[in-house]
């Protein structure tokens, strides 16, 4: 029983790490097109949620590690960039989606496993999720406001942080929006 709690686990993490890594893709997509759009806070935002997948997906490199494999191979798809609007929407329901659907489902898996890499990866990420989806709700609600943020992404957890212009990053943070302007 444990073996198969085990492959299973080891598909799940392939699978996140393929969905992380074809998140990284399509939100630096969308930063490029808000650029474009003058909606410099949004594409810091997308920016800075793609580092934390980056993350996230470097957890789940981790956690398969620790179970004595290497990931599979991704191919990354070819995501459809709309308009900043459009794709704050999209990015939203995907996220809701992921962390429903998704990692409810290898959360359960990771604990029954027993592997507290494993199951600290899908933590990380199911919360992570979730923070993303509030982010891209809230930029959707005041896109083209004036007002310029910073976004700070943890190394470890992928956890991303919203602050005032200038604030200082803390520590084990990166900056999120690094080159993209004020």
């Amino acid at each position: 029983m444990k073996w198969v709690l085990l492959t299973s686990a080891v598909l799940s993490l392939n699978a996140a790490l393929r969905e992380e890594s074809n998140a990284v893709n399509r939100y630096e997509l969308y930063s490029q097109k808000a650029k474009a759009e003058g909606y410099l806070n949004v594409a810091k935002l997308f920016h800075a949620v793609a580092i934390s997948e980056y993350v996230q997906g470097e957890n789940h490199k981790a956690a398969l590690g620790a179970l004595a494999t290497r990931p599979g191979k991704i191919v990354l798809e070819r995501p459809r960039v709309g308009t900043t609007r459009e794709n704050l929407q999209s990015a939203m329901s995907y996220e809701s989606r992921m962390r429903m659907l998704w990692y409810g489902d290898a959360f359960a898996l990771s604990h029954a496993a027993a592997a507290d890499v494993v199951h600290e990866s899908f933590v990380l990420a199911r919360d992570a999720g979730l923070e993303h989806e509030k982010l891209f709700w809230y930029a959707s609600r005041h896109l083209g406001e004036s007002r310029v943020l910073d976004y700070y992404v943890s190394r470890i957890s992928g956890k991303t942080l919203v602050t005032p212009l200038g604030s200082a990053a803390p520590r084990r943070y990166c900056h999120g929006g690094r080159g993209l302007g004020p």
